[in-house]
């Protein structure tokens, strides 16, 4: 992915006990060092990876600079590199792993889950989503709930996204 522009959206916590966090693992697939470019708005930063290797920024989102909430960051290689951002649960400390996304026109991406159930000792589990545009311009999202073993649409909503924006 030398030179190509990879968006990643990250969480940046105000307190990180009790919001979640991203960390950035960039991982160097060439026999040289390279650098790779991370930039948010006006925040930008350069970290170099090693040879064959790989670096974790931790919190990235304060490492970048950038205010409580979530965004995304661009992350660009000066050679062959991949990466992922993992976000981090305060309180159970689980991970959940994203790949980068660039810009591809239109996709239709499935995403298996629960919408709404009753777990154990009282808990209720709700699926949440970050949705991320990597568009030059403002882009629709259309979202639709499926009933499992249906193609039937339970719900269905739209969402106007501008140019970079991680809602």
């Amino acid at each position: 992915m030398a030179g190509l522009g990879v968006f990643f959206p990250v969480a940046t916590p105000a307190d990180v006990t009790t919001d979640f966090r991203s960390n950035l693992v960039l991982v160097n697939l060439g026999a040289s060092a390279i650098t790779c470019a991370l930039t948010s708005g006006d925040h930008a930063r350069e970290v170099e990876v090693p040879a064959g290797a790989y670096l974790q920024v931790n919190d990235v989102g304060n490492w970048l600079g950038l205010g409580p909430g979530t965004a995304g960051v661009e992350v660009t290689g000066s050679g062959s590199w991949t990466g992922f951002v993992s976000s981090i649960d305060p309180v159970l400390g689980d991970p959940t792993t994203m790949a980068g996304l660039v810009p591809s026109g239109d996709v239709v991406r499935l995403f298996p889950g629960v919408a709404s159930l009753p777990g154990e000792n009282g808990t209720e589990w709700r699926s949440q989503a970050v949705i991320a545009s990597v568009a030059d311009g403002e882009t629709t999202v259309v979202l639709e709930l499926l009933q499992r073993d249906s193609p039937d649409v339970a719900a269905s909503a739209s969402v106007a996204l501008a140019a970079g924006e991680v809602l």
